[in-house]
């Protein structure tokens, strides 16, 4: 029986069914692909690279596209080091060697300020108003001996954060929790540098690494992980460690003590699905020990890796041979 005024059902057949839910599959599938080519496509990578000009070498800052390796300049990167991209991609902070923290926007001959007249190797904060920079210097029989301090981006309300001054901070979280530091202040002192982390406050500390020598770490986006390299007598890697100390893994391997395919500094893709890091070989010096010689082609390039899998690929860098890359930075 039907009510009056309401039209009659008509009961679908199972094969319409299937033809409408594998529409839809493949639909959201395709939706989702477009998602991450858009997400890859407006993402790039920021790198300082050393480059062979003529008779002389220069420096430049680089933005590439991760997925073309189409490259543009964007900057001089004179005695530039620790470049970081703000979280909205508006802004450059680095350290220049000797000359203190400064600021750019991420273009071709945009206007440098300075924000601090000492420090290296600055952090965003998460929210991109504030950052943090250290300053280190090496104290006979004690080690390395750091400050650690926090500002706004004019330069104003700096504070001394209560970090050991045993440790490097490296990060900082975007959910704001947590700074990575690096410090050989384990026992015995100078056996290598391991990994920690920390609230911004200096407690809750919680080590992550065990041996070896242990640098470059840097958080995942999702605040969860993080990344850093590992070298020991067996070779050079790169590793990833959840926040609590879990589930420590090798990635990538560089063969024999650095040797080919050496592994430096990280960073992690938006999506935290993939790292982005230099590679270079090692040449033997006279002694058959492996050493890079400053301007000597080492055949440094950059390369993307799956966390997943292990899988990376190299990013072609069309008319650009670097003899060395800095930390990238992918934004």
């Amino acid at each position: 029986m039907r009510l009056p005024g309401n039209p009659p059902r008509t009961i679908p057949s199972a094969r319409t069914i299937l033809v409408v839910c594998v529409m839809s599959v493949v639909a959201a599938s395709l939706s989702a692909n477009a998602d991450d080519v858009a997400a890859v496509g407006t993402s790039r990578i920021f790198v300082t690279v050393f480059l062979r000009k003529d008779n002389s070498f220069e420096s430049a800052i680089i933005a590439v596209d991760p997925v073309t390796g189409q490259w543009q300049r964007i900057g001089n990167g004179d005695r530039v080091f620790g470049l970081r991209v703000s979280p909205d991609k508006q802004a450059l902070l680095f350290a220049v060697h000797e000359d203190g923290i400064w600021q750019c926007a991420p273009q071709e001959g945009s206007e440098r300020t300075r924000v601090m007249y000492r420090g290296r190797s600055p952090i965003w904060s998460p929210d991109g108003k504030q950052l943090i920079s250290g300053e280190g210097a090496y104290e006979e029989g004690k080690g390395w001996k750091h400050s650690t301090w926090r500002c706004n981006l004019d330069g104003s309300s700096l504070v001394r954060l209560p970090i050991p001054d045993t440790d490097g901070v490296e990060d900082w979280s975007l959910d704001g929790n947590w700074l990575v530091t690096v410090s050989d202040r384990h026992p015995p002192q100078g056996s290598g540098y391991q990994v920690y982390v920390m609230w911004p406050d200096g407690t809750n500390e919680r080590r992550l690494t065990k041996d070896g020598l242990n640098v470059y770490s840097r958080f995942s986006p999702d605040s969860r992980s993080i990344a850093h390299i590992h070298q020991d007598k067996d070779g050079n890697s790169l590793r990833v460690v959840n926040i609590d100390g879990s589930e420590a893994r090798e990635i990538i391997k560089g063969e024999g003590a650095g040797g080919t395919g050496a592994c430096g500094a990280p960073c992690w893709s938006p999506d935290g699905k993939q790292i982005a890091l230099p590679r270079f070989d090692w040449e033997n010096d006279e002694n058959g020990r492996k050493i890079k010689r400053a301007g000597n082609d080492h055949n440094y390039r950059l390369e993307i890796v799956d966390v997943n899998s292990g899988n990376s690929r190299r990013i072609t860098l069309d008319g650009l041979r670097p003899l060395d890359i800095g930390q990238p930075e992918w934004r």
